[in-house]
């Protein structure tokens, strides 16, 4: 017998009884949970109320999802729509068609079709290879979030201006905030309504998303935690009268209980395994996520920053298998040792390195080396990672220009060590400092680069 999955269902008021009447007639291996909104503006909230163990949630339009998926880039939900389907929009064409034989379709306005940038003609007579659903979601996801949240009160003057300059005789609306409020004021509108079919095909498909979820959550990772220890004073197992100085043994001891106290705080089942300088722990990507916000900060660094006086290093590890993730934390972690203070970064079955993860401002930076990355590598004299993490810094700027001090703040490095990257590609003109930015308090104007967008491209592609 399967166990059932909780999905969360929302969606306005309106919309709420045909969608539990729908789901009740399906009696699906699901338990469904209500949430309603009245506002765009409270989505985010409802969101963050689902309990954390509900990783699927299907609001009632496109619209609703999309939103949510922007708020929440890297939830570990399952986020899908009750959108509409063909089958659905025709029927309902149809319906109208039969109850006004020879009414013109310049007599009916479809919001909908609109969102999806399709014409009327050109939706019921044209030839149409991608389904409505999929041609209006990809829509909604390439509009601005500003131009998404104002749709629902354009649509509305819309419907009601074509209404009362006498344009239309039918209003079909996708929007179920507005129905109401355009009923209200005496319009014909009719609401597009999913089709039941359809509706049951998305719950399959969320249901099917969670538990390949549920797989991923238990996919092998790894963490490594070392403390930072100056070269001449590092323990060398192997060499003759190694003997590890009594202060570092101490250090190790209080890593060894902070450790064990996060555990217990964040509840979380942490086997230590001692290392030579820290510890290793082999555990699965859920429990990275937890620790990570989902690989956006680090919880534990932070944790151990207010109870320890020396640096530690934290390196996590995401792999097909428990020996890749090994590697992967061991490499990680080795890069967040190049930094200058205590960091954590993370390495994941993808070869991305991400970090640093306490900046606030993470990077991704994919380790393949494609050609363009190899010929700027060779231009520059900097080493592949390095010109990778540039490009990676500069591609999360608007236009491709940045400055030393900022490159510093997005890699974690000192800004004399951004500023040699960056004068070392522009040594090889692979970037240009176009102006130079003068600061309104004492000190040095800082130059503007811009770095080469082509190279830039090829490499996205390439990585």
């Amino acid at each position: 017998m399967s166990l059932r999955i909780p999905v969360a269902v929302i969606s306005t008021e309106y919309l709420k009884e045909y969608i539990s009447r729908c789901l009740d007639r399906m009696s699906l291996d699901i338990d469904f949970s209500f949430y309603v909104f009245h506002d765009i503006d409270e989505l985010a909230d409802i969101f963050r109320s689902i309990p954390e163990e509900v990783k699927g949630v299907i609001t009632g339009g496109a619209v609703p999802a999309s939103i949510l998926r922007r708020m929440f880039p890297d939830t570990g939900r399952v986020i899908k729509a009750f959108n509409n389907d063909d089958a659905g929009i025709f029927k309902l064409f149809l319906k109208i068609f039969k109850d006004n034989p020879g009414m013109g379709t310049d007599r009916i306005y479809a919001d909908f079709l609109e969102v999806a940038g399709i014409g009327t003609n050109e939706y019921l007579f044209g030839d149409n290879e991608i389904g409505f659903d999929e041609t209006s979601t990809q829509m909604i996801t390439q509009r601005p979030v500003e131009e998404i949240l104002a749709m629902e009160d354009y649509f509305y003057y819309k419907h009601l201006s074509l209404w009362q300059a006498g344009k239309i005789d039918y209003s079909l609306s996708r929007f179920s905030n507005i129905v109401p409020r355009l009923e209200a004021a005496g319009v014909n509108v009719h609401f597009a309504y999913p089709g039941q079919s359809y509706m049951r095909s998305i719950c399959l498909e969320t249901v099917q998303n969670v538990r390949i979820l549920e797989l991923r959550d238990h996919q092998a990772a790894a963490m490594v935690v070392t403390i930072r220890v100056p070269e001449e004073e590092s323990p060398v197992e192997g060499q003759a009268g190694f003997r590890p100085d009594r202060e570092f043994r101490l250090r190790l001891e209080c890593l060894n209980q902070a450790l064990r106290r996060f555990s217990t705080v964040y509840q979380l089942d942490l086997i230590l395994r001692p290392q030579q300088r820290g510890f290793e722990v082999l555990t699965a990507r859920k429990v990275l996520a937890v620790i990570t916000d989902n690989f956006q900060t680090c919880r534990l660094q932070d944790f151990l920053l207010d109870r320890l006086d020396f640096d530690i290093y934290v390196g996590y590890g995401i792999g097909v298998d428990m020996y890749q993730a090994r590697i992967n934390a061991v490499d990680a972690v080795r890069e967040a040792g190049r930094l200058p203070f205590g960091a954590s970064c993370l390495v994941n079955e993808r070869d991305e390195l991400i970090g640093p993860l306490r900046s606030g401002n993470k990077l991704v930076v994919s380790r393949e080396v494609s050609e363009p990355i190899r010929s700027a590598a060779k231009s520059s004299g900097l080493s592949y990672l390095t010109v990778q993490k540039v490009m990676a810094a500069v591609r999360s700027t608007r236009d491709h220009c940045i400055t030393s001090k900022e490159l510093a703040h997005k890699l974690a490095i000192t800004k004399r060590s951004a500023n040699r990257f960056l004068s070392a590609l522009s040594e090889a003109g692979l970037a240009e400092a176009i102006e130079v930015r003068r600061s309104t308090t004492k000190g040095r104007p800082e130059r503007i680069y811009q770095v080469d967008v082509v190279v830039m491209e090829e490499e996205a592609q390439g990585g």
